[in-house]
């Protein structure tokens, strides 16, 4: 069954707006390390840091696997990487 123009775009808009409205705190975690995004792209196993870059910038999510391989990396737990302005936020991104 193919999907609507409109539902494509309404579910685009509210995983946009979910992403603005979770606070990030990577880059946080990650210069309270003393760490460079290089850094966490080569415990990652990646090649750039055009991810990294991008999960710091709301543009995009970690996969659940990598949050938790960051986690570890920045000594915090997961939920503490993504939190809501009532406290952590979990859930949401396995959702996506």
């Amino acid at each position: 069954m193919e999907t609507s123009l409109g539902y494509r775009l309404l579910s685009f808009l509210t995983v946009t707006k979910t992403m603005e409205l979770i606070q990030n705190n990577l880059r946080y975690y990650r210069k309270q390390k003393g760490l460079t995004q290089w850094d966490v792209a080569r415990h990652l196993g990646f090649k750039s840091i055009d991810r990294i870059s991008k999960w710091e910038a709301g543009k995009q999510w970690p996969h659940a696997r990598n949050l938790l391989q960051m986690a570890e990396l920045l000594g915090c737990h997961a939920d503490e990487l993504y939190s809501s302005e009532n406290g952590n936020f979990s859930g949401l991104i396995s959702l996506y």
